[in-house]
């Protein structure tokens, strides 16, 4: 039986690749991501009013894109925690960018600080036991033995190497 939403509410009906429970019991779909966010539309509404951000609506918001952030899996799809998803894509991101022109780096360079204090100031201020932190150290140190090794050494690949051999 589905809903107003095309939400399906049946318990032992198996689950397609894309598709995820709620806590409700309500099967979700992933590409409900951005639809039906009422904490997003009034933050948003908010900010374009010149209104400061709600802290329960931020965790509104913020629990709920949580929730809704998956991986299509066989049997459902998997939840992925923002706080092991956002250094793996920020860190090779910013490496990636650094590397395409000096004035892009200079930018990165000046801006990161300003960037990493604000986001660290939001993370601590609605998220005080998040261990983005950890996994934003994990993913710098991996990404820095995947530039020393591949890309200076040539270690995995036959590819030309940087440091004489």
């Amino acid at each position: 039986m589905e809903d107003m939403s095309g939400r399906r509410e049946e318990e032992g009906s198996p689950l397609c690749c894309c598709e995820y429970r709620l806590e409700d019991g309500t099967v979700g779909h992933i590409l409900d991501l951005c639809c039906d966010c009422e904490d997003f539309d009034r933050m948003v509404d908010g900010l374009v009013s010149g209104e400061s951000l709600d802290q329960r609506r931020m965790e509104g918001f913020l629990a709920l894109a949580e929730q809704r952030l998956r991986v299509p899996w066989r049997g459902g799809a998997l939840r992925l925690p923002m706080e092991k998803v956002l250094p793996v894509i920020f860190i090779p991101m910013s490496v990636w960018l650094s590397s395409l022109h000096p004035a892009v780096m200079a930018g990165l360079f000046f801006t990161l600080p300003a960037i990493l204090y604000f986001s660290a100031r939001c993370v601590l201020r609605y998220r005080p036991k998040s261990k983005i932190f950890l996994y934003l150290s994990y993913t710098l140190s991996l990404t820095l033995i995947y530039i020393y090794e591949v890309k200076l050494i040539g270690l995995f690949w036959d590819l030309p190497k940087l440091v004489s051999p």
